[in-house]
């Protein structure tokens, strides 16, 4: 019997710590699509990261194959290497802010399809201008997209280039004579990592805004 009244007042505990506080055991859908939506961002940043790293990799191995003594082959070998791992971080990088993007306007359609359910007019003013602000902030993570894809391309191209180019005069003649290529790589590498930086910290903001404890949407 004793054991019985045990069991029956753990059962009591347990129901009250679930349904009888605010954010007990009960789902709660907004914070879960919100989690969703910050969760997409920060892995964009995390991705994004990576591809600047990258980035800085693949100019580096351009300069060491101009800066490499005698045999060329191991330092072109390496830029090789390094072309082919920029690609690959591209392709990673669009999928991956494409899947943010995605989450952030199932974020933004919910929200405004369980706003109009509210009642109070000072709710829905509330959550519309916020709404507003917040289409605005994803707007601006688009258009920074946009920037770095962009910038991509002259930069894939002339790593590309360079490479085809090495590949059929590999010597220090033809490296001398390939300046300008190597120039241009550095040249637009160093202006897609701009592009990259902007973006990282386009995202950053946002996380910020949407996250509990984060800043207001500007």
């Amino acid at each position: 019997m004793a054991n019985r009244s045990l069991r029956i007042s753990v059962l009591a505990l347990a129901f009250a710590a679930c349904f009888g506080t605010a954010g007990g055991c009960a789902s709660d859908p907004g914070r879960e699509r919100t989690a969703g939506a910050v969760g997409g961002l920060q892995e964009t940043r995390t991705e994004l990261a990576a591809t600047r790293k990258q980035v800085d990799e693949a100019i580096a191995a351009a300069a060491a194959v101009q800066s490499a003594p005698g045999d060329l082959k191991p330092a072109y070998e390496k830029y090789r290497k390094e072309v082919a791992e920029t690609e690959s971080k591209a392709q990673n990088v669009r999928k991956r802010a494409a899947d943010m993007q995605e989450r952030g306007k199932e974020y933004r359609e919910k929200w405004r399809s369980e706003m109009s359910k509210v009642d109070s007019p000072e709710l829905k003013a509330a959550a519309d201008a916020r709404a507003a602000k917040l289409d605005q902030r994803y707007a601006g993570i688009t258009a920074k997209a946009q920037a770095v894809r962009t910038a991509y391309e002259p930069f894939i191209k002339g790593l590309k280039d360079l490479q085809t180019y090495l590949s059929n005069d590999l010597t220090p003649a033809g490296v001398q004579a390939g300046r300008p290529a190597f120039d241009k790589v550095r040249t637009d590498g160093n202006t897609l990592n701009q592009k990259l930086d902007a973006l990282a910290k386009e995202l950053d903001d946002v996380a910020a805004t949407m996250s509990p404890g984060g800043g207001t949407a500007q």
